[in-house]
């Protein structure tokens, strides 16, 4: 799987990103966007992608494998599976 860039927020360098990427014309791409929460934590989630329907569900699970490894080890998680207390 080639690069990928996790943002835990959006800027204009963030958005120049994304056009610069598209403009090259990918094969494929998944765009996933939401709003902020409303009063009662209802949050509103869209999602678009461009091309084939297996590649895009590849490209979700690349993202989920990454995302889950950084987590991993942001909250250190391994050290706890490995003792035996996480089953």
């Amino acid at each position: 799987m080639s690069k990928i860039t996790i943002r835990s927020y959006m800027n204009s360098r963030g958005r120049k990103h994304i056009q610069k990427v598209l403009d090259k014309n990918p094969p494929c791409y998944v765009l996933i966007t939401c709003e902020e929460p409303s009063e009662d934590g209802q949050m509103q989630v869209e999602m678009t992608y461009e091309g084939d329907a297996v590649l895009a569900s590849y490209l979700l699970q690349g993202a989920q494998n990454v995302i889950d490894q950084e987590e991993e080890q942001q909250f250190d998680l391994a050290p706890v599976k490995r003792s035996g207390l996480v089953k």
